[in-house]
């Protein structure tokens, strides 16, 4: 093809060509026939087979790529007294409403009854969180991305918008003492969590200086449950792994995690990963057991 648009390119040009590039164009010209006619594709046996894969997977990834999503408009969010994330998270419980995690997603999710298997951890979410767009009760396809996260002493999370964060961030940076919260990013925490002595003296999102004592340290399965339902299919350490493996031993337990990234639009990101890995671990076991 190449060839023929330069063949096309030497004979339709209106203007003469100069010497040097006309030599370049000709000396172009040859070469692609020559390496051209040399290159073979290779279409069988397991090749072949991995490349047959590859399209097919292709092929997914652009028919969930064509899936549109209705335009809804977004809805106002309510605000709240957010000096009381200072006094902690039974002040925040008392200011505005504070639900479980895996309340909120039997109440706003699809399937619920399956989304409910997974024994989520102190992972909370404020009123406005599930709330997205107007004139609809199950948000599936209008998820919030997890990002801003408020950690307490007793070892609760609090997932919280973009507004929420925002206005906690000013009550925050007005504090002049050391206050019962930390406000941190999702994708900070992932990595810092790797190393507890790393992340004590790691600049926090939060303007006031107090290093972060020990009890605000999310467990594990708190930290993997946040992951989870943020459709993440990849934990960083072991003990996430491990955690992971105990939170999806029921069959429908591991049917529910993999709706998470279902529903993200992050399929394409299961195959190979440590979520699917954990979920067929499971299931060779059960089979091993059986036999």
């Amino acid at each position: 093809v190449v060839h023929h648009s330069i063949s096309e390119l030497i004979r339709k040009r209106k203007k003469p060509i100069m010497n040097d590039n006309l030599i370049m164009l000709r000396q172009l010209k040859t070469n692609m026939k020559t390496y051209g006619t040399l290159s073979l594709v290779n279409r069988s046996g397991s090749e072949g087979e991995e490349c047959e894969r590859e399209m097919e997977q292709e092929e997914e990834e652009e028919k969930e790529a064509e899936i549109e999503i209705k335009m809804d408009k977004p809805k106002s969010q309510s605000s709240w007294n957010f000096n009381s994330v200072l006094q902690g998270f039974s002040s925040v419980s008392s200011s505005t409403t504070v639900i479980p995690l895996g309340k909120g997603i039997i109440n706003h999710l699809y399937p619920s009854e399956l989304l409910s298997a997974i024994p989520w951890g102190k992972v909370y979410t404020t009123g406005n969180y599930f709330q997205t767009v107007q004139n609809r009760t199950i948000f599936n396809s209008y998820l919030r991305t997890v990002d801003a996260l408020l950690l307490f002493r007793n070892g609760s999370v609090l997932l919280l918008t973009d507004f929420e964060a925002s206005s906690i961030m000013d009550v925050l940076a007005k504090c002049n003492f050391n206050p019962n919260a930390r406000l941190v990013h999702l994708s900070f925490l992932k990595t810092k969590l790797l190393n507890r002595v790393e992340m004590a003296r790691c600049d926090w999102l939060t303007l006031p200086s107090s290093k972060l004592e020990e009890s605000f340290f999310p467990s594990q399965r708190t930290m993997v449950s946040i992951q989870l339902f943020n459709g993440d299919t990849k934990y960083q350490s072991k003990h996430s792994l491990k955690e992971l493996e105990i939170m999806t031993q029921r069959i429908e337990s591991r049917r529910a995690a993999i709706k998470f990234p279902e529903m993200r639009s992050l399929s394409m990101l299961i195959e190979k990963s440590d979520l699917e890995r954990v979920c067929e671990t499971h299931d060779c076991d059960i089979v091993d057991n059986s036999q």
